[in-house]
């Protein structure tokens, strides 16, 4: 199989991961909710006055952490954007579509949909002596 399928597989298999994001002072991470695109781009949603949103304003580049059941992991950094207009519509099908749990919070205020465009990408599967350790780079 080949390296980007083995990634897509992989992303594909939960909806979870962790995002870390450029704090005043350190770096700070949180638990997100995501879908992704066939592009390997990542879409979230959180509320504008939360601090990796306040975060991600003040500097776009972020990475994530993605699977860790089975022992195998996605390492992922890439630069965040706000979602605007009519691709907010098209995004957010895509989403809900992954995370229709996350359907309860749709009407909140201050809630935003983010997309975040791969610039590195590393797959690692522990279950393999030596590990099996593959790279995107876009």
């Amino acid at each position: 199989m080949d390296t980007k399928h083995l990634i897509l597989e992989v992303m594909k298999k939960t909806d979870i991961a962790v995002i870390s994001t450029f704090g005043e002072v350190s770096p700070e991470s949180a638990v997100v909710n995501f879908a992704e695109t066939e592009n390997f781009e990542l879409i979230f949603d959180t509320f504008l006055y939360s601090r990796k949103s306040r975060n991600i304003q003040k500097n776009p580049n972020v990475s994530f952490a993605i699977g860790w059941n089975d022992k195998i992991t996605i390492q992922y950094e890439g630069v965040v954007r706000k979602l605007e207009g009519d691709e907010v519509v098209t995004y957010k099908e895509l989403f809900f579509r992954k995370c229709p749990y996350a359907l309860r919070r749709v009407n909140e205020i201050d809630l935003t949909y983010f997309i975040v465009k791969p610039r590195w990408i590393r797959y690692t599967d522990l279950n393999q002596h030596p590990w099996d350790v593959k790279e995107l780079n876009f």
